[in-house]
């Protein structure tokens, strides 16, 4: 089975470690980029991959920059 393409703010607030009502004033303020498909707001799932990216990157940097100093 393939991943969403989108997330409600019920799992948003599960990865974020915060309540889906935090999660959905973030979508209203426009903190986190959303769509509207009916009633509903959803954020796309991509949004939380090009972050885990950029966090296991600097990682990765912060890693090979440290055993350089060694």
């Amino acid at each position: 089975m393939s991943s969403p393409r989108f997330l409600t703010t019920r799992d948003v607030g599960k990865i974020l470690g915060i309540s889906r009502q935090r999660a959905y004033e973030l979508v209203r303020k426009g903190v986190l980029p959303a769509v509207r498909i009916g009633s509903r707001w959803r954020v796309p799932a991509s949004l939380f991959e090009r972050l885990e990216a950029m966090a296991c990157g600097s990682l990765d940097e912060q890693r090979e920059g440290g055993e350089e100093k060694r």
